[in-house]
């Protein structure tokens, strides 16, 4: 029995209809938008909060020009993280997604020809 053949029990077979985020719908891919605390727990006075979509930040152009993340007083940030959501789910940064789906689909085109 070689090494590979000892690690047989652990292999996870790979998704088959797996869709990679830049080929989603947009219901598909506002569901894959997350609200981040750039700062983690190192502030209890704010929070720096951020949309991301994968390692992506979308820009909060929406809330305000040039924004890309709303620094917000611990005591709001549950107010917030519930209006941005809603601003995603109800399709606000639709054009922000798709943009950075175009920039994830055209990277991986890019890097997949360079592994040829």
């Amino acid at each position: 029995m070689g090494l590979l053949d000892s690690l047989l029990k652990y292999a996870s077979p790979a998704k088959k209809n797996r869709v990679l985020q830049y080929d989603m719908a947009i219901n598909q891919a506002r569901a894959c938008v997350n609200i981040r605390d750039m700062q983690g727990q190192t502030n209890t006075t704010v929070q720096h909060l951020k949309l991301t979509f994968g390692n992506y930040a979308l820009p909060l152009d929406n809330v305000f020009s040039g924004c890309k993340f709303l620094v917000v007083p611990t005591n709001e940030v549950a107010m917030v993280r519930e209006k941005l959501q809603n601003a995603v789910n109800q399709g606000e940064f639709d054009k922000e997604i798709v943009v950075l789906q175009e920039i994830r689909k055209n990277k991986a085109e890019t890097q997949g020809a360079q592994h040829v």
